[in-house]
């Protein structure tokens, strides 16, 4: 995830009509350390929802990972909607959450992002973003039960045409 086009974690958005992530507003409280200082507390990882949600209920839950992931860098909120079964297609890189966590929350405080554009289709979530360490980003999630359960990030291309029924 991130470091040299290792992300290992996160999505992307539309053509002309991008739209900004909702703020989201947490149980813990808001660390308000300034960001270069600032230390992440693992939280415990996603708890599925049963039934599953909608489209519309997952595409805002990764509007709110996407906030908190990319726009306020709050690793712990992004992370508690990682399940605890996560697996990460990236060459190299181990699956889990604990994994991911190990790799992200020394070097997230120094990075900056920049947030491109977002796109949620089915059950993918699609992330584009800056980071001034690794570069241009793209990042697919794939959502089961209001969790994130995989993610690509090495080679991910911008989906052009959302049409396709295989996204």
């Amino acid at each position: 995830m991130l470091l040299s086009h290792l992300s290992i974690f996160l999505f992307a958005a539309c053509g002309t009509s991008c739209t900004a992530p909702e703020p989201h507003t947490h149980d813990h409280k808001e660390d308000q350390t300034p960001a270069n200082q600032q230390t992440y507390i693992k939280p415990l990882p996603c708890n599925a929802i049963i039934p599953a949600p909608s489209e519309q209920i997952t595409s805002q839950r990764f509007q709110q990972f996407v906030n908190d992931f990319v726009v306020k860098k709050d690793l712990s909120g992004a992370f508690s909607l990682i399940s605890s079964n996560y697996i990460n297609h990236h060459p190299g890189a181990e699956d889990g959450p604990d994994a991911a966590w190990e790799l992200l929350s020394p070097i997230w405080p120094n990075n900056t992002f920049q947030l491109r554009r977002t796109l949620f289709k089915g059950n993918f979530g699609w992330l584009n973003y800056h980071s001034s360490t690794a570069g241009e980003i793209i990042d697919k999630f794939r959502w089961e039960n209001g969790c994130i359960v995989e993610h690509w990030d090495d080679g991910e291309v911008w989906p052009t045409a959302v049409v396709h029924e295989e996204l």
